[in-house]
């Protein structure tokens, strides 16, 4: 018999992304942010509150976004006062990107909000239910990611997530293994935790 649409797993995935960007949306209009902005605000906070150097490429490689998506996105940050690009100390044809005052004065207000919606969205769950959902999750990502089978990280998963106008990346010296712990680290820096949470 023929699984309905809306009782696969993917439509229900799907649904969920749907309801809590509409949400964070709603949420967010008194600070003229999106969802999608906002989650890409509160981790080049939390990176530049560790002190990391942030690029385009990390953008797109954390969030998993095509380069026009992240090159628009950033373009409506950056018009609306919450972010710089400026040329790497480094390599000046890379464009790093820089929180400013106005980003870092509602980044609270961000962090809030988001693990309000993390608590919403886990309701009436133990923590062991949580973390058996994350790892469930995870292993979703490793078994539909492009990486999946490779023998080696792709060239814009170099260190710093750097790349420059001539398309140059640092070269690896080893290749991970492509497990759905490496894709969580890939993704979000850390097996467990997601950026913009903490």
């Amino acid at each position: 018999m023929e699984q309905p649409a809306r009782e696969m797993l993917g439509f229900q995935i799907k649904t969920i992304s749907e309801m809590m960007s509409q949400r964070m949306t709603n949420a967010l209009t008194s600070l003229d942010l999106t969802s999608s902005q906002a989650f890409v605000l509160r981790y080049l906070c939390r990176q530049t509150e560790q002190g990391a150097a942030v690029y385009p490429r990390d953008v797109e490689r954390i969030f998993q976004l095509a380069h026009p998506t992240v090159s628009g996105l950033l373009q409506r940050l950056e018009a609306k006062g919450f972010l710089t690009l400026e040329p790497a100390p480094e390599d000046r044809r890379c464009k790093q990107i820089v929180p400013t005052e106005r980003a870092r004065q509602v980044n609270q207000q961000l962090r809030s909000q988001l693990q309000a919606e993390e608590q919403q969205l886990v309701l009436g769950m133990t923590d062991a239910e949580v973390a058996r959902l994350r790892g469930y999750l995870l292993r979703m990502i490793h078994n539909i990611s492009p990486a999946r089978g490779c023998s080696a990280p792709a060239a814009e998963d170099a260190p710093g997530g750097m790349r420059c106008a001539d398309g140059a990346s640092p070269p690896h010296d080893s290749a991970p293994a492509q497990t759905p712990a490496y894709h969580a680290r890939r993704l979000f820096g850390t097996d467990a935790d997601i950026p913009w949470n903490r």
